[in-house]
């Protein structure tokens, strides 16, 4: 916990294969903290360009769908799967950081109906995250490749 954690309250900083920093501002509180906690965790396992499970499915889905795959995708899912898992955990009435904080009224928003269709079926165990990648892409809208 820190006082401030640029640029949005939380970051992770990555120093070397072995590991990274986590920074939550003391700003953050309840549900949010723990899911930011675990957010920015997650990012320690989870970046694109390090040759990370999700990130390796979404790259490997697009080359076999012959798909552009949107830069900040593998962020969403990230995003998306430790709110609902944190929210899973807790109770009915917890809203994920996506929602609560208005992440999907941005540019993700046009990402939300692929990802809300094809990610519960990953986190049921009903995907393994190679099919769970080419569902989502498949799914995606043709002007996401931003």
């Amino acid at each position: 916990m820190v006082a401030h954690a640029p640029p949005v309250g939380a970051n992770t900083i990555w120093l070397s294969p072995a590991g990274g920093h986590v920074l939550v501002s003391s700003t953050i509180a309840d549900e949010l903290a723990l899911e930011i906690m675990f957010h920015e965790a997650s990012h320690t396992l989870f970046a694109a360009g390090r040759g990370d499970p999700w990130p390796l499915a979404l790259e490997g889905a697009a080359k076999e769908l012959s798909v552009d795959l949107p830069r900040d995708l593998w962020h969403v899912v990230l995003f998306y799967l430790t709110g609902e898992s944190i929210c899973d955990m807790l109770a009915d009435d917890c809203t994920p950081y996506m929602v609560s904080q208005g992440l999907w009224d941005g540019r993700w928003g046009q990402y939300r109906q692929a990802v809300e269709a094809t990610l519960p079926a990953y986190l049921e165990g009903k995907a393994d995250i190679d099919g769970a990648a080419r569902a989502l892409l498949r799914a995606l809208p043709e002007q996401s490749t931003d």
